[in-house]
C-alpha cells in the first residue's frame, strides 16, 4: 500500500487532454465524447474491496428520461413547405421560385409563430396588456365601493325611516373650499355670517355632500363654525376703537396672530383633499384662537393695568399647561401687553422721561388705593407686590430728591447709563439683565459719591448696550422687545405695515406648522421660569439697584442736610419724657404746691406753677397755662442740646398745645381726683416736609399716646412723693395702715416709673439710637454698601422707627389687646390720688376708715394686676429681641420680668 500510494501521488489521477478537443457537430455521433480521462493507476491501490480480481461492475443503462433522437423519423420537407404556404395565404402567393435545400436547413430551428406572426408597430407599455372586455371583481367593503353606493345606502335607510334627504348635492371641492373659508371667518358660496345670530349659517339647508353622512358633516362643521365665529370676533375686536394702552397692545397682538393664522392656513390650502384634513388643519389654530379669546375676556374684567397683568399671567399659564406648543406665542403676547405698564414703572422710578404724571397714575395703583381696595395680598399678587414695593420706595425717595436737590446726578441717569426695564422669559436673559443692573449700579454709585463731594459727574455711555434707548418724547408707539435673543430688537409691532417681520408672527407661524415632537427635549430655551416669577426676576434686579441708589442719596440728604438724628432725639427727650431736666421742671410747674400761682399778676419774682395738688378749680385758663409752661421747652432744650445747632427755634416748632377731646373726656378733665385731669395737654410737633417720610403722622400719634401716659405717671409719681414727705408729720399718727399705704404707693409708682423709663422706653430706644449712629457714621465715610446694609432703604428705616414705638407701646401696656391691664393700672392710680386727697383733709375721724378701705382696695388691685400678668404669660414670653442685637420687631409680649420681680419679689401681694 505504501508503494501504490507513492505511485499515485507522483502521477495525475485525472487527464484533461480531451477537454478542449470538441468533436464536430456533424460528425458521427456514435463515439462517446470523453472530456475527462482517468489515469490507468487511479484505482490501482488496494483499498480492501472484497471481490474477484478483474471483475467489472454491471453497466448502468438509464432507461428513463432518455430520448433516442436517431430512432424518431423527421417530417417530410415537401409537406412542411405546403403547410406553410397554406397558412400564409396571400403572403405565400407573392413568393415565387423553388425553395432551395440550404434555405430549408436555415429554417429548421426557427419557430413558426414567430416567423409567420403579424407585426404590430405599437409602443411597448403596460396599457397594451389591458383587456377592456375583462370585468374586475367587485369589492365586498363599503368603504371601497365609492360614494355612489354609500349615497344609495343612505337613501335606502331614509326611505325606511321616512326621512327626507336634501335635494341638492354640493360638489366635494366646492364644499372643501367653503369649509376652509368658513374656518377663517369669511363668507363663501355655502356659508355666510348672520349679524343677528352672531354666527355662520348655511346659505341653504337643502344640500348634502356625496359620500358623507349628515352626522359626520355636522360634527366637523360644528368645530369649523366655532373656529370661524371666534375669528370673526377677533377681527371685530381689532377694528374697535380703544383708549387704554393695554387694549391697544392687545389689539395689535390679536391682529398679528390673526394674520399669521390666515397665512399658515393659506399655505396648506392646496393640500386639502378631504374633510378630515380640514379639521386637522384648524386643530392648532382653534386652540390658539381659543386661548387668545380667553385673554381678551380676562383683560376686559378690570380697568387696572396691574390687575390685568396678574390675571393674564395666570390665564396664560393655564393655557400653556394644556397646550405646551403655544407657550412662546403667549409669552410674547404678554410681553407686549406689559410694555405700557413696564414703561410706567420706569417713569415712576426715574428711569424714563417723557411720560406725564396722569398717564403713569392711570397705569399704576397708588399705595393708598392698594391698601383700601385689595387688602391682604393673595399668592397670585405676591410677584407683582414685590415689584410694587420697590417702586413705592423709589418713588418716595425720588420725590424728596426732586424737591430738595433738583440737580442730583441720579435724577438724570440717562447721561451716565441708558438702561431700561423689560420682561425676560429665559434664564440666560435674566442673568444678562442682572449683569447690566450691577454695571448700572456701579456707575451711578460713583456719580452719587462725586455729587456728595461737590464734584461734577463723569459722563459715560456703554459701548455695547443690549437695551435700546426709549422713544422720543411724545412718541406713543408700542415697542415690543425680544431680549431673550441677544441684540435682537423687534419694534413698533403696533404700527408696522408688514406684520410678517415681527417676532410674534414668526413664533405663531412656527407653532402652527412645526411638529409637536420635532423640538429637542433637552433644549435649554424650553426650561423657563413661570410667568409670574419671570416677571419678578426680570424687573427686580434693576428696580432694586435703583431703589438702593435713591435710598442712599435720600439718607445722605436727611442725615447730613436736615439733621434727622437731632429731630428723632427731640422726640425721645420730650415726647417720651426721657430728658430729666424737662421732666423735673414740668413736674414742678404742674404739681408743686410751693410754686406761686399763675392767677392774676405776679407779686414777686420767681417761678409759677399750676399747683394742681392744691387747686380748687380746674382746668386753668389758657393764659395761665401759657404763662406757666412758657420757656420750659426752650430752656430745657438749649441747656442739654448737644447737636451744635445755633437756633432759637425748636426742631419742628415743638410747643405745648391743647388736645381735641370729646365731651366725656372734657368732663373727666374737670375732676381733680380723676387720673385724666391732664389729658388735655399735649406736645405739638410738625415734621419738616423732608423728614415726614420717617417721622410720619402715624408715628406722631404714637408719640402722643406715650406722652399722655407718661404725664399721668408723672402726676401719680408727684402725688406719691408728696405722701411720703408728709409721713413724719401729723398724718403719721393715723396708724399703721396709713403709713403702709404711703410706703407701698411710693414703691408701686417708683417701680412702675423705673420700668417705664428704663426698660420699656430706654432699652428699645437705645438700640434704635445705635442704629441711627451707625447709619450716620457710614454716610460720613461715603460707605455705600455699609449704609444700605444697615438701613436697607428709606422705607425700612421708617418701618423700624414705627416698630420701635410699637414695642414701647406694648411694653407700657398701651396696646389694643392690653386694655384690661391698662384699666387695672388706671384704677391703682385713681386709688393713690384718692388717698392723697384724703390725706389733705383735717378730719382725722373719717380719715382712718377711708384710708383702711382705700388701702384694702389698693392691695387687691395690685395683687390682681400681678396675677394677671403672670397668668397671661407676660413674664415667660418676655425674652425678646433685646439681647439679640437686632432691630426691634412688632409682635410678642413686652418684657415685664423686671417689673414683676421688683414689684413683688417676696410674693407680698400674691
Amino acid at each position: 500500500m505504501a508503494e501504490g500510494y507513492t505511485s499515485m501521488s507522483n502521477e495525475e489521477p485525472i487527464i484533461l487532454d480531451g477537454l478542449l478537443e470538441i468533436p464536430d457537430l456533424l460528425s458521427d455521433p456514435k463515439p462517446v465524447w470523453q472530456p475527462f480521462q482517468q489515469a490507468s493507476n487511479l484505482f490501482a491501490v488496494d483499498i480492501g474491496f472484497d471481490g474477484k480480481e478483474g471483475e467489472r461492475l454491471p453497466e448502468l443503462r438509464p432507461e428513463f428520461f432518455t430520448l433516442d433522437c436517431y430512432d424518431e423519423p423527421l417530417p417530410d420537407l415537401d409537406s412542411l413547405l405546403e403547410s406553410r404556404s397554406a397558412s400564409e395565404g396571400e403572403e405565400s402567393a407573392s413568393t415565387s421560385g423553388v425553395i432551395e435545400h440550404d434555405e430549408i436547413l436555415e429554417d429548421l430551428w426557427s419557430l413558426q409563430d414567430v416567423v409567420s406572426g403579424t407585426r404590430d408597430n405599437k409602443l411597448v407599455n403596460w396599457d397594451n396588456f389591458l383587456q377592456p372586455q375583462a370585468r374586475k371583481p367587485r369589492s365586498a367593503y363599503l368603504s371601497e365601493a365609492g360614494p355612489a353606493v354609500f349615497d344609495a345606502l343612505l337613501a335606502d335607510e331614509a326611505s325606511k325611516t321616512n326621512n327626507r334627504l336634501p335635494t341638492l348635492v354640493a360638489r366635494h371641492d366646492d364644499f372643501l373650499r367653503s369649509l376652509f373659508e368658513l374656518g377663517l371667518g369669511r363668507d363663501s358660496m355655502l356659508y355666510r355670517y348672520d349679524q343677528l345670530l352672531a354666527t355662520f349659517v348655511p346659505v341653504t339647508e337643502d344640500f348634502e355632500i356625496s359620500g358623507m353622512s349628515f352626522q359626520i358633516q355636522q360634527d366637523v362643521l360644528q368645530d369649523v363654525i366655532q373656529m370661524g365665529n371666534r375669528m370673526r370676533r377677533l377681527k371685530a375686536f381689532v377694528t374697535e376703537p380703544k383708549v387704554r394702552p393695554l387694549s391697544i397692545a392687545l389689539s395689535s397682538a390679536v391682529s398679528t396672530i390673526v394674520y399669521a393664522v390666515e397665512s399658515a392656513c393659506q399655505t396648506s390650502k392646496s393640500k386639502i383633499q378631504s374633510i378630515l384634513q380640514v379639521k386637522d388643519l384648524f386643530s392648532r389654530p382653534m386652540c390658539l384662537i381659543q386661548s387668545l379669546q380667553h385673554l381678551i375676556e380676562v383683560a376686559a374684567t378690570t380697568n387696572c393695568a396691574r390687575d390685568a397683568i396678574i390675571l393674564l399671567m395666570y390665564g396664560a399659564e393655564e393655557e400653556v399647561s394644556q397646550h405646551v406648543w403655544q407657550g412662546k406665542v403667549l409669552h410674547e403676547i404678554l410681553r407686549g401687553l406689559a410694555t405700557p405698564w413696564i414703561s410706567a414703572l420706569e417713569a415712576e422710578v426715574g428711569l424714563r422721561k417723557g411720560m406725564g404724571g396722569a398717564e403713569v397714575q392711570a397705569l399704576l395703583m397708588s399705595e393708598s388705593t392698594k391698601a383700601q381696595d385689595h387688602g391682604p395680598l393673595s399668592n397670585q399678587e405676591m410677584p407683582v407686590a414685590v415689584v410694587e414695593e420697590l417702586v413705592i420706595d423709589s418713588r418716595r425717595c425720588l420725590d424728596i430728591l426732586q424737591a430738595q436737590q433738583a440737580d442730583h446726578s441720579i435724577l438724570d441717569s440717562s447721561k451716565i447709563s441708558s438702561t431700561h426695564l423689560s420682561w425676560y422669559m429665559s434664564w440666560a436673559a435674566i442673568a444678562r439683565l442682572q449683569t447690566q443692573a450691577d454695571e448700572y449700579e456701579h456707575l451711578l454709585r460713583k456719580a452719587i459719591l462725586r455729587y456728595n463731594q461737590g464734584k461734577p459727574p463723569e459722563g459715560y455711555q456703554p459701548r455695547h448696550s443690549e437695551i435700546e434707548d426709549v422713544s422720543p418724547e411724545g412718541d406713543d408707539r408700542l415697542i415690543l422687545t425680544n431680549l431673550d435673543v441677544p441684540n435682537v430688537l423687534d419694534r413698533e409691532l403696533g404700527r408696522r405695515s408688514v406684520p410678517t417681520e415681527s417676532t410674534l408672527f414668526d413664533l405663531t407661524t412656527t407653532a402652527l406648522t412645526a411638529d409637536i415632537g420635532s423640538s429637542d427635549p433637552f433644549d435649554q430655551s424650553e426650561f423657563c421660569p413661570s410667568l409670574p416669577h419671570s416677571l419678578s426676576l426680570s424687573l427686580t434686579p434693576l428696580l432694586s439697584a435703583q431703589s438702593r441708589l435713591l435710598s442712599f442719596s435720600t439718607l445722605h440728604l436727611l442725615f447730613k442736610t436736615h439733621s434727622l438724628y437731632a429731630h428723632l432725639s427731640v422726640q425721645y427727650r420730650f415726647q417720651l419724657l426721657s430728658d430729666g431736666l424737662f421732666a423735673s421742671r414740668l413736674s414742678r410747674a404742674l404739681f408743686d404746691s410751693d410754686q406761686a400761682g399763675g392767677e392774676g399778676r405776679r407779686i414777686m419774682e420767681g417761678t409759677t406753677g399750676l399747683r394742681l395738688q392744691a387747686r380748687e378749680t380746674w382746668p386753668p385758663a389758657s393764659s395761665e397755662l401759657r404763662l406757666v409752661l412758657m420757656g420750659i421747652l426752650s430752656e430745657s432744650y438749649h441747656l442739654t442740646d448737644a447737636s451744635g445747632v445755633d437756633s432759637d427755634d425748636l426742631p419742628g416748632n415743638l410747643s405745648f398745645a391743647i388736645r381735641d377731646l370729646s365731651t366725656d373726656e372734657l368732663e373727666k378733665c374737670k375732676d381733680l381726683s380723676n387720673i385724666g385731669t391732664l389729658d388735655f395737654l399735649r406736645l405739638q410737633y410738625k415734621a419738616p416736609p423732608v423728614l415726614d417720610s420717617i417721622i410720619t403722622q402715624s408715628s406722631l400719634r404714637k408719640y402722643d399716646r406715650i406722652f399722655k401716659y407718661m404725664l399721668r405717671l408723672l402726676r401719680v409719681q408727684a402725688a406719691a412723693q408728696s405722701l411720703l414727705r408728709n409721713i413724719t408729720g401729723r398724718t403719721a399718727r393715723s396708724g399703721s395702715k396709713n403709713q403702709k399705704f404711703r410706703i407701698e404707693a411710693q414703691h408701686f409708682v417708683s417701680t412702675l416709673a423705673a420700668y417705664s423709663s428704663n426698660d420699656a422706653i430706654g432699652v428699645e430706644w437705645s438700640r434704635f439710637q445705635d442704629l441711627l449712629k451707625n447709619i450716620e457714621a457710614a454716610i460720613d465715610r461715603d460707605d455705600y454698601e455699609g449704609t444700605i446694609a444697615i438701613s436697607g432703604s428709606l422705607s425700612r428705616l421708617e418701618r423700624i422707627h414705627g416698630e420701635v414705638l410699637d414695642r414701647i407701646i406694648e411694653a407700657l401696656f398701651l396696646g389694643r389687646r392690653q386694655a384690661q391691664v391698662r384699666d387695672m393700672i388706671d384704677g391703682i392710680f385713681g386709688l393713690i390720688l384718692r388717698f392723697a386727697a384724703i390725706s389733705r383733709r383735717n378730719d382725722d375721724g373719717t380719715m382712718m376708715e377711708e384710708t383702711k378701705h382705700v388701702y384694702t382696695e389698693f392691695k387687691r388691685h395690685v395683687g390682681k394686676l400681678i396675677r394677671y400678668l403672670r397668668n397671661q404669660g407676660f413674664a415667660s414670653t418676655a425674652k425678646t429681641h433685646i439681647s439679640e442685637g437686632k432691630c426691634p420687631r412688632v409682635g410678642g409680649e413686652p418684657p415685664v420680668e423686671h417689673f414683676l420681680l421688683k414689684l413683688d419679689m417676696f410674693r407680698y401681694y400674691t
